[in-house]
C-alpha cells in the first residue's frame, strides 16, 4: 500500500480543509487508475466542470446548515407541508438512497483527516449498478457562532469520482471508519436544499436496519464564503416549519 508522500503529510500542519484539498486534488491527477486533471465540483445538484490547475485559485463554498428531526409518525405530514412550500410542487418529489462510508486518514502531527463517500444505490431505469454517480465530500469544522448567527457554518468540498475511489483512498493510507446508508426525499426552494431521509445501520452483509424510529432533516445552502446572508433565508424557511419539526444549530461536540 502506498502512503502519502512527504509534502502531502507536512501538510497535515496546517488546516484539514487545506489538507482535503490537497487530497482531493491529488486524487484527479494522473494515476494508475487513469484519473484525469477533472472534477465534478457539486453545487446543489448542478455540476460545474472545475480544471484543478498548479496555479489556480481553490473554491470554497460554505455550508449553511440547519438540522433536525421528526418521528416517523409524523413524517407524511411534513411531507405534505414541505410539497406546499417547495418549488416545482406539481413534479414528483426527487427520492435518494445512498450508501455512505466513512473513511479517516492519520492523526498525523496531531490532526486527523475525515472523508465521506457517497454511492448512489437507486438505480435508474436505463442504468447498470455500476453506472450509479459516487461522491467524495469533505466537511471542514462546523462553526455555531454565537446565538445571533441563524445557521451552523462549515467547509464542504464535494467531487464526483469514479467507482474505483475506495481503492485509490486506501492506497492513500485511508481506512473506513463505518457506514451507513440514507433513504429519504429532497425538496428544493430557490438554492436550499431540504432533505428528509432516514439513516440505516448495516447490520450483516446487505441486510440494512432502520437505526431510529425517527427521519433526520436538513435544510442547508452551498455558497461561496462570506455570502452570510444567505443564512437569514435558511432560518426563515425553518420557521415555516414549525411547530412540525424544530431545525436548529446542532453543537457536535456534545454528541
Amino acid at each position: 500500500m502506498e502512503d502519502l508522500d512527504d509534502s502531502a503529510k507536512a501538510s497535515l500542519g496546517h488546516s484539514s480543509g487545506a489538507l482535503a484539498r490537497s487530497a482531493l486534488r491529488s486524487a484527479t491527477r494522473r494515476n494508475k487508475h487513469g484519473a484525469s486533471a477533472s472534477v465534478l465540483i457539486y453545487n446543489g445538484a448542478t455540476p460545474l466542470e472545475v480544471r484543478l490547475e498548479e496555479d489556480e485559485e481553490d473554491i470554497d463554498l460554505t455550508e449553511y446548515l440547519l438540522q433536525g428531526s421528526v418521528l416517523d409518525s409524523s413524517k407524511d405530514v411534513l411531507i405534505h407541508r414541505l410539497r406546499g412550500l417547495a418549488d416545482n410542487v406539481d413534479e414528483q418529489v426527487e427520492t435518494f438512497q445512498d450508501r455512505e462510508r466513512v473513511l479517516t486518514l492519520g492523526p498525523v502531527s496531531g490532526q486527523t483527516l475525515t472523508l465521506y463517500v457517497r454511492q448512489a444505490m437507486d438505480v435508474r431505469p436505463g442504468m447498470d449498478q455500476s453506472d450509479t454517480p459516487w461522491t467524495m465530500r469533505y466537511i471542514g469544522q462546523p462553526e455555531l457562532g454565537d446565538k445571533s448567527r441563524p445557521t451552523v457554518l462549515r467547509n464542504s468540498i464535494d467531487v464526483g469520482c469514479t467507482p474505483n475511489v475506495l481503492e485509490f483512498l486506501s492506497e492513500m493510507g485511508f481506512k473506513q471508519d463505518y457506514e451507513f446508508m440514507c433513504k429519504g426525499l429532497m425538496f428544493r426552494k430557490g438554492r436550499m436544499k431540504i432533505l428528509v431521509y432516514k439513516v440505516y445501520k448495516n447490520k450483516t452483509a446487505d441486510n440494512w436496519e432502520p437505526l431510529s424510529m425517527s427521519h433526520v432533516v436538513e435544510l442547508s445552502v452551498l455558497a461561496p464564503q462570506g455570502h452570510d446572508a444567505v443564512a437569514e433565508d435558511v432560518r426563515n424557511f425553518a420557521e415555516q416549519l414549525k411547530p412540525l419539526v424544530q431545525l436548529e444549530k446542532t453543537d457536535y461536540r456534545r454528541l
